[in-house]
């Protein structure tokens, strides 16, 4: 395997990684959310940012690998 398909499989993991992240930081938003009671208008939002954060993230990441 030569040196650049070494350095784009670590540039997939570390994409792989912050997604693995984010996925799990949003897994944890929307269940304490789930137990609040009025957590429904909260979570759409939380939701919202989140995604356009991960988009973000994903897009930067590449720009920058």
């Amino acid at each position: 395997m030569d040196s650049t398909a070494t350095s784009m499989d670590d540039a997939l993991q570390r994409r792989l990684d912050r997604l693995t992240v984010l996925g799990v930081g949003l897994l944890v938003a929307v269940v304490s959310l789930g137990l609040t009671t009025a957590g429904e208008e909260s979570l759409v939002s939380l939701v919202s940012v989140l995604a356009v954060a991960g988009v973000a993230a994903v897009l930067l990441s590449s720009a920058t690998d």
